[in-house]
């Protein structure tokens, strides 16, 4: 009896010690981070922690699911089927607050005034010299820009309805502006150093800073809630890579720039020297702009103004310590 009594006590120990420690050594081994985000700037912090090491020392392999589409990112971010999705603000804001879903985000991407990261941009045969030349005329634009297009627009005197509008992916976009097959495009980095580089005009720049505020918070590194309750170690070391990558960027544009034209195949002529998006670790993330900007939207009617009153940007951050080591 005895004897069977300590086989039990043996059992449970093990049991116990299985259920301690397993989930553990699980988060510690060498992690496959799956990364939703479309073909842009938006992905050079992964790119570059990458190429540098930085997120193999962290023991993180990314993945990356390339989508124009930020319903397809938001959905897999949801569903599980990605860890990250990059995607605009507006977009996330618009989720959160109208439908009352749930993601938290841990680095910012900005666009500025002084150094322009998207433009409005036309086919000089296409005869367009002011912004009331777009009547009639054949704009495309990705699909992350779906919902501020009737923004600019509206802010400078036309509506959807004056145009003939095409929602397609970026790299189609500029190629059918330089057939001719599109009379102007809405695009950002690195399609927009390519199409002027490429003898296209540049009919309005800074688009997005210039209609809302700069600096204008653009895309967000989001994560789903439950990949920070149960992938918690994972977090907390791509938070260190992202950081360490975030820290070196500063210092070295040119490399990053190369790093980007090489990963997305891009004409290194064309598009050398194109700007980038100025980036926001987690602590330094603009809450009073994001206050600002949602206002912006409310204006617009893009969400209710009565949901924004209660809204604080605290609730869409990854709260700090979640990713304290």
């Amino acid at each position: 009896m005895k004897s069977l009594l300590n086989i039990l006590i043996a059992v449970l120990v093990c049991a116990l010690l299985y259920i301690l420690i397993y989930p553990q050594y699980q988060e510690s081994k060498v992690y496959t981070l799956k990364v939703g985000t479309d073909r842009s700037v938006n992905p050079l912090i992964l790119f570059f922690a990458e190429e540098r090491a930085i997120l193999k020392g962290q023991k993180l392999t990314p993945e990356y699911i390339f989508s124009d589409s930020p319903d397809s990112l938001f959905e897999k971010l949801l569903t599980d089927e990605i860890d990250i999705a990059i995607l605009p603000w507006s977009y996330l804001l618009k989720r959160v607050i109208e439908k009352g879903e749930t993601v938290k985000v841990f680095i910012s991407q900005n666009f500025r005034l002084g150094i322009p990261v998207d433009a409005i941009l036309t086919n000089p045969k296409s005869k367009i010299g002011a912004f009331q030349d777009l009547k009639g005329k054949r704009l495309g634009y990705p699909p992350i820009f779906r919902d501020l297009l009737p923004f600019i627009l509206n802010s400078n005197g036309l509506s959807p309805k004056d145009l003939i509008l095409q929602e397609l992916p970026a790299e189609e976009i500029s190629r059918k502006l330089l057939s001719q097959e599109l009379d102007a495009a809405f695009l950002f980095e690195p399609y927009r150093t390519k199409l002027l580089r490429s003898g296209q005009s540049l009919l309005l720049d800074a688009v997005l800073p210039k209609t809302f505020l700069t600096p204008y918070p653009a895309f967000a590194y989001a994560l789903n809630p439950k990949f920070l309750r149960t992938k918690r170690k994972v977090g907390v070391r791509l938070k260190i890579a992202t950081d360490m990558a975030i820290s070196l960027i500063d210092k070295e544009p040119h490399n990053v720039r190369e790093l980007l034209i090489q990963k997305l195949a891009l004409d290194p002529d064309r598009t050398r020297d194109f700007n980038l998006p100025e980036i926001e670790k987690l602590a330094g993330i603009n809450k009073a702009g994001l206050i600002s900007y949602l206002a912006h939207l409310a204006d617009g009617g893009l969400v209710e103004r009565e949901k924004v009153k209660d809204f604080k940007p605290e609730n869409i951050l990854v709260p700090p310590l979640e990713l304290q080591p």
